[in-house]
């Protein structure tokens, strides 16, 4: 019976550290996940709000170049205007110019999607309106754009996860995987019935405590046998005397 119980006891210390290392890598995943989740946020904001700026100001531009069609109402001018822009580039979805009375007069559509990103501009000569110019941009190049930087952030997290996770192994091997090999030799010795050499204390706080325990029951296990070896020895002589007395 004793010598499974033996062989349990290295393995509480062990277990122990493993818990916690576990413990540890999953709280780094847990820390990994909620900042990649606020970064991507942050990605996507910046890289939206770049994107209006841009069409922002390719809208600040058209306007600009509308002014003179606009006031001499040579359209077909704008429909040329317009479909280069377009062809400039498949990340712009449509190009409109209004008139005053909101009536389109020049329009060219890139591809068809849902909800683009819309920028707007008046066409504005003095204080006199003469119209309004709208662009809008592929929010499909956008959710592009952000599932990239979601794949890097991952890709960085997932990396900074693994070498954390190796460093906290490392350190629990460390500090666990040394003093638990000790532990097991001494205990294998114990299970062996080889009580001489006292329990090396191998750290201050479980680990010490466990071999103080263990030297605690050797001396125990050595005094024990040591009681048992003279009450044999009282036995025996008694024994001997008794018998010297019968065949006296």
């Amino acid at each position: 019976m004793s010598r499974p119980l033996f062989n349990s006891l290295p393995m509480r210390p062990f277990s122990f550290g493993l818990r916690l290392f576990c413990a540890c890598f999953l709280a780094v995943l847990t820390h990994t996940w909620v900042n990649t989740q606020l970064q991507q946020q942050s990605e996507q904001e910046s890289l939206e709000a770049n994107y209006l700026l841009l069409g922002k100001s390719l809208a600040d531009s058209l306007a600009a170049a509308a002014v003179e069609p606009l006031l001499i109402r040579d359209y077909p001018v704008l429909d040329t205007l317009l479909e280069r822009i377009i062809d400039s580039g498949d990340w712009i979805v449509s190009c409109t110019v209004y008139r005053q009375d909101g009536e389109a007069v020049a329009s060219e559509v890139g591809s068809d999607e849902d909800t683009p990103l819309v920028a707007s501009q008046s066409v504005v000569v003095g204080e006199d309106v003469l119209g309004r110019v709208e662009v809008a941009l592929s929010r499909e190049h956008v959710l592009a754009a952000i599932a990239r930087k979601q794949a890097d952030l991952w890709q960085s997290a997932l990396i900074g996860a693994a070498a954390l996770s190796l460093v906290l192994a490392l350190l629990l091997r460390h500090m666990a995987g040394k003093p638990v090999a000790r532990l097991e030799h001494q205990v294998r010795r114990l299970s062996e019935d080889d009580f001489k050499g006292r329990i090396e204390y191998v750290g201050d706080r479980e680990f010490g405590g466990f071999a103080r325990a263990l030297e605690t029951m050797r001396l125990e296990v050595v005094s024990t046998r040591e009681s048992l070896v003279l009450k044999n020895t009282d036995l025996e002589n008694a024994l001997h005397a008794a018998e010297a007395s019968d065949e006296a």
